[in-house]
């Protein structure tokens, strides 16, 4: 059953229900609690929010009176007054804390906007420090989790989201957490930390608009290069390499080959391992003991037990995949004596290979010889 039938046959109109409890919860977050000595006090400035709640007549439904609207919108009120009622320290005290969200004054609002036109509205489009994507396309590839990982490493906990034109929507100075930058209904809307350091921009024409250079570069590492791409299309997630080459070339942290202009081989070095997770099924495949990987891994697909270079290279042809390290180590190493006798550093340096040094992936036809 569609998900839209099955919630409106539980609650009748619920799109209605929801709409009033958004324009409540805006009135809501813009108090200060701060601002009150007790909870009656609260209590009573929550229910006159709440009384004087109203979806805006620019708000559309195609199935639904106004009569029946507003009769419906009252239900949800009545239902909310109830509970706010009823609520006391006791019950609040078992509660977890919730994120914190607040709408911010007019005032606020222009002098972020002043502050966002003065640092990027006159940036050079040219410049590293702005990007476009399609709304779309970007959604695909980048997610909800991967913006938040990235921008929290910047240690940065508060969010201004400054929304132009949504329904019923207001700006708000947010926590991290609370941030979504997919599902916010608005017409432009920005976010940005209070340093200007950077800035998401969602436009009305179905684009995002990424402000800084340092967000851009962490979001070009995690963009997924796939096979198959041309050229030009991985030059538009990672920049132009300083010296194109016609088969392969390193362009930033990625080693790719090309034939006939597609791409037919991927290799990354274990240092992205420093900044994200590289899986197979789950699997570390940086962090897993070599000989463990290669045994795991061939379960779901046989290595060529031909490579010459076999121990240092395994390749998974029906996989598509493959491992390199430049020396071979096991543990069991450890106690041979000649291991015994390095210097503390190079044992350390060797002890490194009992880890895979890059994988790759490649297209079936990567390896095989020109006839």
């Amino acid at each position: 059953m569609d998900l839209n039938k099955n919630l409106n046959i539980r609650y009748p109109y619920w799109y209605v229900r929801r709409d009033i409890f958004n324009v409540i919860l805006i009135g809501i977050e813009s108090i200060f609690t701060e601002d009150f000595n007790s909870l009656d006090e609260i209590k009573k400035i929550v229910i006159q929010e709440c009384e004087k709640a109203n979806i805006s007549e620019r708000k559309q439904y195609s199935d639904i009176s106004k009569e029946l609207r507003i009769n419906t919108c009252n239900e949800e009120k009545q239902k909310f007054y109830d509970y706010i009622n009823n609520i006391d320290e006791k019950s609040l005290k078992e509660v977890d804390r919730l994120f914190y969200r607040r709408v911010i004054s007019e005032e606020k609002i222009n002098e972020i906007k002043k502050r966002i036109n003065e640092k990027w509205n006159n940036i050079d489009p040219k410049s590293k420090d702005i990007i476009c994507f399609n709304k779309d396309n970007f959604r695909k590839e980048i997610s909800i989790n991967d913006l938040l990982d990235i921008i929290g490493r910047e240690k940065i906990e508060r969010i201004y989201e400054i929304n132009n034109g949504g329904i019923d929507s207001s700006s708000y100075l947010m926590d991290l957490s609370a941030l979504d930058f997919y599902f916010t209904d608005g017409f432009n809307i920005y976010w940005c930390s209070d340093e200007m350091s950077w800035m998401f921009e969602e436009n009305h024409e179905d684009f995002y608009l990424i402000y800084g250079e340092c967000l851009i570069k962490e979001i070009k590492r995690i963009w997924l290069i796939k096979l198959g791409m041309s050229r030009d299309e991985v030059y538009k997630i990672l920049g132009c390499p300083k010296n194109p080459e016609e088969i392969c070339e390193w362009v930033g942290d990625y080693h790719i080959s090309y034939k006939d202009n597609k791409v037919n081989f991927i290799e990354i070095p274990n240092s992205f391992m420093d900044t994200h997770f590289v899986l197979f099924n789950e699997v570390d495949v940086f962090r897993t003991e070599a000989k463990l990987l290669v045994r795991y891994i061939f379960d779901y697909g046989k290595y060529d037990e031909d490579d010459w270079e076999l121990g240092y290279s395994y390749k998974f042809p029906t996989l598509g995949m493959g491992f390199w390290r430049p020396t071979i180590f096991e543990y069991e190493m450890v106690n041979n004596p000649e291991f015994k006798e390095m210097d503390e550093e190079v044992q350390r340096d060797e002890i490194k290979y009992l880890y895979f040094e890059s994988v790759c992936v490649y297209t079936n036809d990567y390896y095989k010889k020109e006839e």
